[in-house]
């Protein structure tokens, strides 16, 4: 599994940069991160950028994600 053969690396990079958000871009990244023990870092999850083809979603629908994401840093 691609998740869990990365995620000691994952780990230890978090912990180098400690960061207080983690955007997870998709829903499989988001589940995987929000099932693990990451203390004190929020894990936002936004659509992946390769919705936009798959869903029909449109770019300003998109954009507006992050303007929300921006908004509440």
């Amino acid at each position: 599994d691609d998740f869990n053969a990365c995620y000691d690396i994952l780990v230890k990079e978090i912990q180098l940069v400690t960061p207080k958000l983690i955007v997870a871009l998709g829903n499989n990244v988001s589940d995987y991160l929000s099932s693990k023990q990451l203390t004190n870092i929020k894990i936002v999850k936004i659509p992946h950028p390769a919705s936009i083809l798959y869903t029909g979603k449109s770019l300003d629908e998109y954009i507006l994600n992050f303007k929300k994401l921006c908004s509440n840093v």
